[in-house]
């Protein structure tokens, strides 16, 4: 018995984000590649979420899982404008939001049929500026809501 889906998830998101020909030459990653972060970038953040009982019955409960996965996209533009960093950021959020949308429940992209009910786009906040004079970037922090059942 699994206590989460949200490693399993993440993992196929990733794999399946890299195979897209539409990110080609972007960087992806697991998790914050910190010091060596490329000018196109998708990583995982945070997560948030949360175990409700789904039935009461004797023994172990199934459990509904309900979380959000922050998902970092950024780009930088060298010597063109903070603009120009955000329409990129649209277009990988795009590449993004097409996987969620024609698989939303990754099993396509390789998760096993039954691990997740859905995942969903959910809120997102951007942050256009200039990392050094010459170098205007954006960065977007997308949720994908997901939801599970656990036995």
């Amino acid at each position: 018995m699994n206590s989460s889906t949200v490693a399993a998830v993440k993992t196929v998101i990733i794999a399946a984000l890299a195979a897209r020909p539409g990110l080609a030459g972007v960087q992806v990653e697991y998790a914050d590649p910190a010091k060596r972060r490329q000018d196109e970038l998708i990583y995982f953040g945070n997560t948030r979420g949360r175990h409700e009982i789904a039935a009461i019955r004797a023994g172990r409960k199934p459990r509904n899982e309900t979380y959000t996965l922050d998902l970092y996209i950024g780009a930088v533009k060298r010597g063109e404008t903070v603009s120009a960093a955000e329409d990129r950021v649209a277009a990988l959020l795009a590449e993004v939001e097409g996987l969620v949308a024609d698989d939303p429940q990754l099993t396509a992209a390789g998760l096993a049929a039954g691990t997740i009910d859905s995942i969903t786009a959910g809120d997102w906040e951007i942050d256009p500026g200039e990392i050094e004079p010459g170098r205007p970037a954006a960065a977007m922090v997308f949720g994908l809501e997901v939801r599970a059942r656990l036995s």
